[in-house]
């Protein structure tokens, strides 16, 4: 990623905001990556840059999105299969104490069911970020290996509008969460290993699925976020963006 191409991201997105996330006391803690997803698949934190497969292509946030979202989004059409991934071994963060994926989704009313990201680990177990069931809105993370395999679900949600979906685990258990709202968690304290994992956004971990609609602002810290944080990442829809 060139520099300037950087600087530039976060210039617009710091306009007015007091600094990354508006200046929040302690969302910057622990934070690996944010891909904005506005322009192409820069990380305007670490320099994990993402690659975009079958060209994922950009388009107006539209009418309803949060205020603090920037301009233009990822827009992905399921039947182009598209999608931006990063090469196994390269995004520095371990599960082996906590982690948070947070992301913004659209998922277009037409959409005929599973994905919005993934990550795979071939040798020791699946990590799945945001695989939905079949037909319909259900965000999911499984978190699959070294003996212990569980999933927890979020419930439907509607078509056509935004969500922030927070997934995470806290060394005791996987929680998602929805636009801020309580935490539905299952219990698996038995870190897994995350060696050779692959990371991607707008398909399934297994590559069975792809996404309609659109994303904004995939992020991910090495760390569970507080219940505190998630309601202000939300901020009553207007969002917290880096």
């Amino acid at each position: 990623m060139r520099l300037a191409d950087w600087l530039s991201l976060r210039l617009k997105s710091w306009a007015g905001g007091g600094g990354p996330f508006g200046g929040h006391a302690t969302l910057t803690d622990g934070l690996v990556s944010v891909w904005p997803l506005s322009e192409d698949g820069f990380d305007v934190v670490d320099g994990n840059d993402l690659t975009n497969n079958n060209a994922v292509t950009f388009v107006a946030k539209g009418a309803g999105a949060p205020a603090n979202m920037p301009a233009t989004v990822a827009n992905f059409v399921q039947a182009s299969s598209q999608y931006f991934s990063l090469a196994a071994d390269q995004l520095s963060v371990e599960l082996f104490s906590g982690f948070t994926y947070a992301t913004w989704i659209y998922y277009d009313a037409a959409m005929t069911g599973d994905a919005a990201s993934g990550a795979w680990n071939g040798s020791r177990g699946w990590n799945g970020y945001g695989i939905n069931g079949a037909g319909v809105r259900t965000p999911r993370l499984y978190f699959f290996g070294n003996g212990e395999n569980e999933f927890v679900d979020a419930g439907t949600v509607a078509d056509d509008t935004w969500h922030l979906i927070v997934y995470d685990w806290d060394g005791s258990n996987i929680g998602i969460s929805v636009n801020g709202g309580t935490r539905t968690t299952v219990a698996h304290p038995t870190a897994v290993d995350d060696t050779g994992i692959a990371l991607s956004f707008g398909r399934s971990a297994d590559a069975a699925g792809y996404l309609l609609g659109k994303q904004s602002s995939p992020m991910i810290w090495s760390r569970a976020l507080t219940a505190g944080e998630r309601t202000d990442l939300y901020a009553s829809g207007d969002g917290l963006f880096y």
